[in-house]
């Protein structure tokens, strides 16, 4: 019988957590802490592209990120909301 101890079996097919649906969550987080203060626009759209794109990606390859990066794209979208939302607050606030 042949021996089976030098059977080396590599796992080059491991799944991979996709960096661009983390850095889409972690910017939808900061994008809607930095409404407050006028930047939640720029955050939010740069991690809605960050979801977007890493959305893509996790389509296409054997990646899990998907939760992360719905989940930053939402968060995003609520920054960028609530960013305007307070701009016109303010300017109606500045006008009266």
């Amino acid at each position: 019988m042949g021996k089976l101890s030098n059977l080396d079996v590599s796992y080059d097919s491991e799944i991979k957590n996709n960096k661009k649906c983390m850095a889409a969550l972690i910017l939808g987080i900061f994008s809607m802490i930095t409404s407050l203060f006028g930047l939640g626009v720029i955050v939010g759209i740069i991690g809605l592209i960050f979801g977007l794109l890493g959305l893509k990606d996790v389509n296409q390859s054997n990646q899990i990120g998907k939760g992360k990066a719905i989940a930053g794209i939402i968060c995003s979208l609520i920054g960028i909301l609530l960013t305007v939302m307070f701009s016109i607050m303010v300017g109606n606030a500045l006008v009266n």
